[in-house]
This record gives structure tokens, sequence and C-alpha cells, in this order.
């Protein structure tokens, strides 16, 4: 029977198992508490600023127990759960000289960065280099498949899971990865990527700063309105006169020449886009280099009496699809 290479307590990280915990609601709050423990991967990009979803306060209120968060139930969060072990399979299958295995329910602490975890979807050992690497599982929908292809239209990792697995391999000490997507595609995409020495110092930093918060009680600084919502919800009935903070001056400044550029744009835009119209004419729509006008009738079916049916022309633009 071939040697099996487990991953276990070694000179850069420490394994916590939940493995032998009796039941899966005991497993599940065994390992949300270890998590309060320190920053994982999944938390990096809501602490850098890159997440979509989430602020560092959200992470810290988090950690903090201040808000403990809601068990969530979606389809898009069971449809990740059930592929997970079938994108790990593929990626076995189809890179049959490694050896690939499962990492849940398993929890690793770096030495050096105590306040680090990494919770694996998978973990890979390569015989041929005698070396381990990350496995990374990842489903997407239709709406972000574009976020897994650069400009060019190749196979990219996005930048708020890119600082996940740099995360791992900070933790770890490893070298490499894969990260294995199911982007609504015919197959996976399947992304090596290498450990980045730049990379992993700015996370590095940005875990142990944020970490300070916690361990003091310090709330982070808030980043957008829903912060501010989160912890003011009912606001003071005053306006303060700041006329001596030259940072908030030059912010509003900011802001009003923000405005005023939206606003040209989008003047620019209409009439760039009635000049289109007035291209098309008589005809349907028209395109161009792989990019598409139309200015197409529907016919809108009326209901009650209150809305008539009606026809009307309206404008669609494409651009190039992206190979």
């Amino acid at each position: 029977m071939a040697k099996r290479h487990l991953i276990k307590d070694c000179d850069a990280f420490t394994v916590t198992s939940f493995r032998k915990i009796a039941t899966t609601s005991e497993r599940e709050q065994a390992w949300l508490n270890h998590r309060t423990t320190g920053v994982g991967g999944s938390d990096m990009s809501a602490i850098l600023g890159i997440s979509k979803f989430s602020t560092p306060l959200d992470i810290w209120l988090s950690k903090t127990g201040r808000n403990v968060p809601e068990k969530k139930d979606s389809w898009a969060i069971r449809k990740g759960n059930r592929m997970e072990g079938e994108l790990r399979q593929w990626f076995k299958d189809t890179h049959p000289d490694m050896e690939c295995y499962d990492g849940t329910n398993l929890s690793l602490t770096s030495l050096q960065y105590p306040h680090m975890l990494a919770s694996l979807d998978g973990y890979l050992y390569d015989p041929a280099s005698e070396s381990f690497g990350v496995l990374e599982c990842k489903t997407a929908n239709s709406y972000r498949a574009q976020d897994w292809r650069d400009d060019d239209g190749n196979p990219c990792i996005p930048d708020y899971y890119l600082v996940q697995v740099q995360h791992y391999l900070a933790v770890t000490g490893w070298q490499w990865g894969y990260v294995i997507a199911d982007t609504s595609g015919v197959e996976p995409l399947i992304i090596r990527f290498e450990r980045d020495e730049e990379d992993i110092a700015v996370i590095v930093k940005a875990a142990t700063e944020f970490w300070r918060f916690v361990e003091s009680g310090e709330m982070p600084a808030l980043s957008n309105a829903d912060d501010v919502r989160n912890v003011y919800p009912e606001p003071t009935e005053e306006l303060e006169d700041m006329s001596d903070d030259d940072d908030l001056y030059d912010l509003m400044q900011s802001y009003a020449a923000a405005q005023q550029q939206a606003k040209e744009a989008e003047t620019k835009a209409d009439s760039l886009k009635n000049q289109l119209i007035a291209r098309i004419g008589p005809r349907e729509g028209l395109s161009c280099g792989g990019y598409k006008a139309t200015f197409k009738t529907v016919h809108r079916k009326g209901y009650t009496k209150v809305v008539e049916p009606s026809d009307s022309r309206v404008f669609r633009f494409s651009k190039p699809k992206t190979k």
C-alpha cells in the first residue's frame, strides 16, 4: 500500500482536528469557536478592503463576539458545499500524478504568526518535488464568471480569492497550490498559483495590525454606509462645523469633483447614445467589430385598466465578448 502523506504538526504550523467530534452541529460550533482565535484566509479580502460583501468592522464584530454570524442557507451555499467534494475529485482524476486529500474539519495555526489560521478545502502532495500544496475549491455563479478571466480572456484567480490562498501559503510555508473553480462552464477552471513574498508581506502586516484591534477591543475604522448604520443606527441631531479639518475639506472637495465628473460622463454617454440611435435609423440595430447596438420595438402587454398595451423602441448596447 502506497504511503499517505497526511499533514501534521510541523515547524510551520500546528493542526487542530474536529473530525472526532461526534455530531455535525458540535463540529460546526467547535470550528466557529476556533475561528475567533485568529484571522482566516476568507477574512483577508475584507481586512484588505477588497471584499464586495464584508468590511474590517464585520470581521472585528465577529472575532470579538459582539456579533455572532447567523447560519446562512441559500442555494449558492448548498451548491458550494456539495460541489466541494466533486471539485476535489475532479482535480484528483485530472492530476493522477499528485496525491489529493480532503482538508475539511482541519485548521492550521501558524507558529510564527499565531493569529493566522488556515482552513483548507484540500491539500496536495507532489511526489516529484516532494512538496505539499494548497487546493482551494470555488463555485461561482454566471454573474461572477467574468471575474475569473483577465483582460485577454485567460483564466485568472480574482484578487479577493488570491489573497485567501496566499494567506494559506503564509500559514503553511508552502510554495504553491491550485484553485479549482466551477464557473458554470463546460469544465472547472484549474489555475496554479505560486508563493508571492510581496503579497504575503502585505497580508501578514494587515492581519497583524487587524488582530491588534481584536485584542485591544478597539474598533477599526468604518468603511462605508453600512458600517455607520451598524454602529450608529440613531445619529445625534447635530451638524458639527469642522472647518478647521483640512483632511475633511479635501475629502469633500474631491467628492464634489467626482460628482461633477460623473455628471459630465453621463451627459457625454447620453449624447453618444443618441448618435448611435440616429445611425441605426430604420434598422433594428448595427454591429461593428464585436460591438452591437440595437433599437428594437418592444411590445408591452397591458394589465388592468390602468396600463394600456403599448409599443416602444428600446436601446440596448453590448461590448465584444471575452474569449
